[in-house]
């Protein structure tokens, strides 16, 4: 079975670069990708979007979820098998020696893929994240279950998981995990480029952050979203007056497809929004303000009336989520996810360090300290530090939601970097308490977890 998972998540990668390729060209961003990251590493999150996209309100609107099922997967093997054959001479050619160069790195990435390889355990991911869309594509039918409160927490991304869903291939809904590690750590090691000597410790250290470890091996979709909210921040961030047409509808639509993911992410959808307007505003007309009132309206809406069709009534939680609060019940069940489900102990401290040994795979480790010791000014650091504290006042308190302005945080200062010795030897020093350890840690996880594809059968 693992040989068909490999082969088809092949085939999946491929056609993911082949359609992430023509959707920048066409909104003119194949240089923009090149400047901010390997743009190679963000096609497939930029696939995967567009096809939940319109996957998701193909759904909803009835469409019989087998045959669109059937479709999708023609189009993408297809088009995976044309692109290996097509890019042949292009994979024989690429020089493979930067991977013996940052074989510590190489190791981390092939431990966490080995990771999305595991079969599926976490809780939420078998409570809903994957459930629900197994579910919907055994009946061929897409419905609630009203008395599963869970299913109510589903977003845009559990919709495109019906398509490997329906071929047997659960796999891939951790391997998109693996997608959007790629693609924030290839923004970031690019961003430290010209400082080479660096790169290897700081991305060593982010990707050794014991949080990564429990989003990458989940079906749940968080770090799709983050991914693409820290490659919509670049976009934007490193853009002086923004006057691309094709940049703008694309980040507007970054924006919308994270807030139809999870109603956490109506907060950073907002900054960016706010982010991207400053940036149009040094170049405002009024018609500037109606275009993109449109474009948002046009992608907004489609999503917005297919869920109004599904549920037969609307409440404003609605324009965030599926949940009826007018239903018995489901107006506590909404209290306790925003008020009692987000209860840490020792906030913030705990996202440093974690408060009890179960919280391990839940803490951001050194990285956070780390970055003061590259500490640099920056007019936009005033969004990451927006973001945080609109989290904290609406009581957002679990220490996934906090590596979005983290991810930004470290963007900006990575791009200033300190180049003082003194600091620099600190910071490595510093680096291997929590490298050293957690290097061993993931590995070790990796085969351990991995292992049970060739024991005891653990079906979804």
């Amino acid at each position: 079975m693992i040989i068909y998972y490999i082969f088809i998540n092949l085939l999946y990668f491929c056609s993911f670069l082949f359609f992430g390729q023509k959707i920048s060209e066409i909104f003119g961003l194949e240089k923009k990708l090149e400047r901010i990251s390997f743009k190679y590493f963000q096609y497939p999150i930029i696939s995967i979007a567009f096809f939940a996209y319109i996957i998701s309100i193909a759904i909803q609107f009835n469409f019989s979820i087998q045959n669109l099922s059937l479709f999708i997967n023609s189009v993408l093997i297809l088009t995976g098998i044309f692109y290996l054959y097509q890019k042949k001479d292009f994979f024989k050619s690429k020089n493979i020696s930067i991977f013996k160069k940052e074989a510590s790195i190489v190791i981390i990435l092939i431990s966490y893929l080995l990771l999305t390889f595991s079969p599926i355990i976490d809780a939420d991911s078998l409570a809903y994240h994957a459930y629900f869309p197994k579910k919907i594509v055994t009946d061929n039918q897409f419905y609630f279950d009203h008395y599963n409160f869970h299913e109510k927490l589903v977003g845009i991304m559990e919709f495109f998981y019906v398509i490997p869903l329906f071929i047997k291939s659960e796999i891939t809904l951790q391997l998109i995990n693996f997608f959007s590690i790629l693609s924030i750590i290839s923004i970031l090691y690019k961003t430290l480029g010209a400082n080479k000597d660096k790169n290897k410790i700081l991305i060593l250290l982010i990707l050794t952050s014991p949080i990564f470890v429990q989003l990458v091996y989940s079906a749940k979709p968080q770090l799709i979203f983050l991914s693409l909210s820290l490659l919509n921040f670049c976009l934007i961030y490193k853009e002086n007056k923004i006057q691309n047409w094709g940049l703008i509808t694309f980040s507007i639509f970054i924006i919308i497809f994270n807030l139809f993911g999870k109603s956490s992410f109506l907060i950073s959808s907002s900054v960016l929004l706010i982010f991207l307007f400053i940036k149009i505003n040094e170049n405002f007309e009024i018609k500037n303000l109606l275009k993109i009132l449109l474009i948002f309206i046009l992608i907004y809406f489609p999503y917005t009336y297919a869920k109004y069709s599904v549920l037969g009534s609307f409440n404003l939680n609605n324009f965030i989520n599926y949940i009826p609060i007018n239903f018995y019940g489901y107006a506590e069940f909404w209290n306790h996810l925003t008020n009692n489900a987000q209860r840490e102990n020792l906030f913030p401290l705990n996202l440093l360090f974690p408060t009890n040994f179960n919280s391990l795979s839940s803490s951001f480790g050194l990285w956070p300290l780390i970055l003061l010791f590259i500490f640099r000014k920056d007019k936009y650091l005033i969004f990451p530090l927006l973001l945080f504290l609109l989290m904290m006042l609406f009581g957002l308190k679990n220490n996934r939601f906090y590596l979005e302005p983290l991810l930004w945080v470290s963007f900006i200062l990575l791009n200033n970097i300190y180049k003082k010795r003194k600091i620099e030897n600190h910071l490595f020093n510093f680096s291997t308490l929590q490298i050293i350890p957690m290097f061993g840690l993931i590995t070790f996880v990796s085969i351990y977890f991995f292992s049970a594809n060739f024991s005891e059968k653990i079906k979804l």
